[in-house]
Formats: C-alpha cells, sequence, structure tokens
C-alpha cells in the first residue's frame, strides 16, 4: 500500500476505468451474442465481429480491474492502464474498419438487388409495350426508379452510419481513454504509485 493519500486525478482516472470499463463489458456481451448470428449470416464479417467483441470484453475487463487496482492503491493499476487506453484505441479503429467493410458489402449486395430489380422493371415496360399497356409501363418505370432511389439511400445510410459510430466512439471510446492517460501521467500520480505495492 502506498503511503499518503491517493491524488484526486487517480481517483478519477479509476472511476473512470471502472465505469467505461463495466459498461463496455457489459455491452461486449450483446455484442458477442449478436456477433455469432452476424457468423451464420455474413461468414468471415460475423468472425471478425466475433474477434472484435472478444477483444472488446478483454480490454473492458482489463480497465475494470485496473481502476479497481487504482482504487486500491496498487501497482497494477498503473500497469494495467496503458493497456486499456491502447486496447481501447485499437479497437476504435478496427471498428470503424468493421463498418467500412460491413456497409461496403451491405451497400454492393443492395445494388445488386436493385440492379436486378431495375432490370426487371426494364423487361416488365417491354411486355408492356408488347401489350400496348401504359398502366403497366407507367407501374415499371415507377420500380425503377424505386430502385435506382433505394440503392442511392442505402449507400447514404451506410455513410451516415459510418461517420455517426466514428464520432461516438471518439466520445465513448478514445476521450476516456486519452483523459485516462493524461491523468496518470501526472506526475503526483506516478510518485504516489511509484511507492505502492
Amino acid at each position: 500500500m502506498a503511503e499518503g493519500k491517493r491524488p484526486v486525478t487517480a481517483t478519477i482516472a479509476a472511476i473512470i476505468e471502472i465505469v467505461f470499463g463495466g459498461i463496455g463489458a457489459f455491452i461486449s456481451l450483446f455484442a458477442l451474442i449478436g456477433s455469432f448470428g452476424m457468423i451464420a449470416l455474413a461468414g468471415l464479417t460475423g468472425i471478425f465481429s466475433l474477434v472484435l467483441a472478444l477483444g472488446g470484453m478483454a480490454v473492458c475487463v482489463i480497465g475494470l480491474i485496473a481502476g479497481i487496482g487504482l482504487l486500491t492503491n496498487k501497482k497494477n493499476g498503473m500497469s494495467l492502464s496503458p493497456i486499456w487506453v491502447w486496447g481501447t484505441v485499437v479497437l476504435f479503429a478496427l471498428g470503424i474498419v468493421s463498418s467500412i467493410i460491413g456497409v461496403t458489402a451491405i451497400t454492393s449486395s443492395s445494388s445488386g438487388m436493385m440492379g436486378d430489380l431495375s432490370r426487371a422493371a426494364t423487361e416488365l415496360r417491354g411486355v408492356g409495350t408488347d401489350l400496348g399497356s401504359a398502366e403497366l409501363n407507367k407501374a415499371a418505370a415507377e420500380l425503377a426508379q424505386a430502385a435506382q432511389a433505394s440503392s442511392s439511400a442505402a449507400g447514404d445510410f451506410g455513410i451516415a452510419a459510418v461517420i455517426g459510430g466514428a464520432i461516438g466512439g471518439l466520445f465513448w471510446q478514445v476521450a476516456p481513454a486519452i483523459a485516462v492517460l493524461i491523468l496518470l501521467g501526472m506526475k503526483p500520480v506516478k510518485e504516489f504509485y511509484a511507492k505502492a505495492a
């Protein structure tokens, strides 16, 4: 046990690690469950999601243990905190890559389906022309328009999802990790834990 009173900055860093580590571990359980469904649907992308969920769970548990170590004035809290910080930043980056890959796959799949729908609309328009049906031609034109709009919207929503995830991750993952890194880098904190058991 270290001598003297623990610096307030160390207590704040510990609380950040416990709160974000605990909440992250809880959320990782749901990601883990969801990734099993992703494996069935998306194969390799699902396996990547499973690895990210397991990595997220491990990093969050390390953050939780590091925070508890800091609160109990143990050196291991200082040793584990950088692992939580850098693990969080790496998982954030891998999550963005995963999102881009997933959105690209969904958008290309959606584009392919919408292309098939457009081709069907063109064939339907040909049948309408052969039969002399203006209503069938109109329905085919509306179907082709809807397919084009749907394909465009899928890409737009995908891009918005990646950007939203990145912004959320910066506030939820990266900012707390950087705050802990800064707080634990302060001289009084280092000196306090240098004397710790």
